[in-house]
């Protein structure tokens, strides 16, 4: 009887220290990811405390390692995973991070970085996505960040998603590059760019790159173009983007700067690409070189759907100075 009753001790005790170990688990969890929207698991979470960056391991809940240099703790973590980068799965807690070096994220599959707000500056570095080819790299995702003066590279990429981004006093914004193959069926859905010289590029291919960045889609997006020579848009020659989406998209101009500004810039394709629901507005009292759209000598344009509307004070709606045809819905202009 006395063996049955300290059995029953040992059991409660058991019991007792599961559940407390399991409310203190779930707990961490909920001080690690409240605030934010996200249900899923991730292999690791990092985030700053005490003037540390640390990683911690999404099944071990264990801290993995720790630093004051976000770009190396980062590179690491890709470097450690070289080579089964495939799935993983990254979520950085909203705070300040420096970053002091170029990012690169090569030859991944299916990788997600995902933030609930983070602040990343990029100190003038770029954040790169390439593959060898895009059998190497598809299926990437990057959500939830404000990234301040840096660039972010799609480089011979399937699939890649840019999404809930912020982006903030950049050159160079997105680029899109083919150096060797192609980039296509890119999805960049619900960004804000302020004050970009360049938002979105798609560069001339070079080396064993295509011309192709077919399927891209620009979702959701709007363009707070501030500065002298900004553009919004720019397809660059010898770039083809075709048989893409511009949707839901607004380009705001002429508030700040009254010189030179353009929502977008054609100087490669858009065969077949349509426009829909996008607004160019001009601010400007008194503009100069202000223009919703530009056709280049050897564009080819985009097509005009419904809900394509130019607004305020430009210098003109569409400079067609090579006398392109345009297709706006079932007219030929």
């Amino acid at each position: 009887m006395t063996r049955f009753r300290s059995l029953i001790k040992y059991a409660i005790v058991f019991i007792t220290a599961v559940i407390i170990s399991l409310t203190l688990w779930n707990f961490n969890l909920y001080l690690l990811f409240r605030n934010t929207s996200y249900s899923e698991d991730y292999d690791y979470i990092i985030y700053v405390e005490n003037g540390f960056v640390k990683v911690k391991n999404g099944a071990s809940g264990q801290i993995d390692f720790s630093g004051k240099n976000f770009s190396q703790i980062l590179k690491y973590l890709f470097s450690f995973h070289a080579g089964v980068n495939e799935g993983l799965k990254i979520f950085i807690r909203r705070a300040y991070y420096n970053v002091s070096c170029d990012i690169l994220l090569e030859n991944c599959k299916y990788v997600k970085m995902v933030s609930d707000g983070a602040k990343l500056n990029l100190n003038g570095h770029t954040l790169t996505i390439k593959g060898e080819s895009w059998e190497n790299s598809n299926h990437n995702n990057i959500e939830g960040f404000t990234i301040i003066g840096g660039r972010l590279i799609i480089e011979n990429s399937f699939m890649t998603t840019i999404k809930d981004c912020i982006f903030i006093d950049t050159n160079e914004t997105i680029t899109l590059l083919n150096s060797n193959g192609w980039t296509e069926c890119t999805t960049i859905e619900h960004c804000y760019f302020i004050n970009p010289k360049l938002g979105i590029t798609f560069k001339t291919p070079m080396n064993n790159g295509t011309r192709s960045y077919a399927n891209t889609e620009i979702k959701q997006c709007y363009f707070e173009l501030r500065r002298e020579g900004a553009v919004g848009i720019y397809v660059e020659p010898r770039a083809d983007f075709n048989e893409g989406l511009i949707q839901n998209v607004r380009f705001w101009m002429g508030a700040m700067a009254e010189f030179n500004q353009t929502g977008i810039l054609v100087k490669g394709s858009m065969l077949n690409t349509l426009m829909q629901n996008v607004v160019f507005e001009s601010f400007a009292k008194n503009p100069e070189g202000i223009y919703g759209i530009i056709l280049g000598e050897n564009c080819d344009p985009p097509i005009l759907g419904h809900g394509v509307v130019f607004c305020g004070n430009l210098t003109g709606s569409i400079s067609n100075r090579y006398g392109k045809w345009l297709y706006w819905g079932k007219w030929i202009l």
